[in-house]
């Protein structure tokens, strides 16, 4: 049999796939691609280990941030292209099939089943965008309702493979899953952080501000409070407990400022985009600000950059201009209106 390369994305449409091609002894690899709002490679590869699953894991950010800026196909709810994110992972899987030994691309993908990627027209489209490699595309969970590929047509899958599902039913997939022997059930939902509008706020506003955005940001977009004063070119993210404070410090890049309480008080980290960086003690004042016990104390002292003190009294900076991304809407450049 000729081999395949599966976009496993750890959902359960995925694994299943994986789990038919095993059951029928077809020869595949997984290619996971990696962006920062979605989920955690290390579930993935978890997943794909425990059901021996060969899995690669492919970095995604770089080529998506084109896509979210300017997706063909339009944005969901929030900041979300899915139906750009699901072909741009389609269309490099088929470029770099070779460098796994594989023919054809296989997706999990279902008829029906998501609104803004698996209606039958986005579908085509994606087709008729990808050209001639369309035919080396096999989509097995509604294969029966769908075109033959060349997969198909030539026998280079079994038929048992090829199955009828349509719809946003999860229950027989379900079903065919713990049938295949899946050791767990990954939950159905999506886990896109570009469909919850306090993470795209953040995200329109940085994507708007800088031509490139390194993958550690958009990680650190996930953690704490962000406040931001004259649309984002200053920029504050104070960690609002001691887990967010040494996750933060583990992302933090070193390119802005950081702000550490000395008896007590959060970690933060002050970023400038295209602005002369406002006074440090003043910056200090406001990460304090989000600590009860010093609020109670009155004061407290804090360390920047590279170990500067400084006494500071807690001021709330959304009284001197700062907003709040997680409770105020903001203008996103990316879709032209408030998110």
């Amino acid at each position: 049999m000729r081999k395949g390369l599966v976009l496993f994305s750890g959902g359960l449409d995925s694994l299943v796939v994986a789990l038919l091609l095993k059951r029928y002894g077809v020869p595949f690899e997984g290619v996971y691609f990696d962006v920062p709002y979605f989920g955690s490679a290390d579930r993935v590869r978890r997943l794909a280990m425990i059901h021996d699953i060969p899995l690669n894991v492919i970095d995604f950010w770089d080529d998506m941030q084109n896509i979210i800026r300017k997706p063909r196909w339009g944005y969901g709810r929030a900041l979300n292209p899915c139906a750009d994110c699901h072909f741009e992972m389609i269309k490099k899987a088929l470029k770099m099939r070779h460098l796994f030994g594989a023919e054809y691309v296989v997706t999990g993908e279902v008829l029906g089943e998501r609104p803004m990627s698996q209606r039958r027209e986005i579908l085509d489209d994606h087709l008729n965008y990808l050209g001639d490699d369309a035919d080396l595309l096999l989509r097995p969970m509604s294969a029966r309702l769908l075109p033959p590929s060349k997969p198909v047509r030539e026998g280079w899958v079994p038929d048992e493979i090829l199955l009828d599902f349509k719809g946003r039913n999860r229950t027989h997939i379900i079903e065919l899953a713990e049938k295949l022997g899946a050791k767990e059930i990954p939950t159905p939902a999506g886990g896109c952080l570009l469909t919850e509008h306090v993470y795209a706020r953040r995200l329109c506003l940085l994507l708007g501000l800088l031509d490139y955005v390194p993958r550690d940001f958009v990680y650190m977009l996930k953690i704490g409070r962000h406040l931001i004063k004259d649309g984002g070119k200053h920029w504050l993210v104070i960690a609002r407990n001691k887990d967010e404070s040494t996750e933060l410090k583990a992302v933090y890049n070193r390119q802005g400022i950081s702000f550490e309480g000395v008896q007590t008080g959060p970690f933060a980290v002050y970023y400038t985009f295209d602005a002369d960086p406002l006074p440090y003690d003043e910056m200090a004042s406001y990460v304090a600000y989000y600590s009860s016990k010093i609020r109670k104390m009155g004061a407290a002292d804090y360390r920047y950059g590279d170990g500067q003190l400084v006494h500071v009294v807690p001021k709330n900076p959304e009284e001197h201009g700062w907003i709040h991304l997680s409770e105020k809407k903001v203008m996103c450049p990316l879709k032209g209106r408030l998110l």
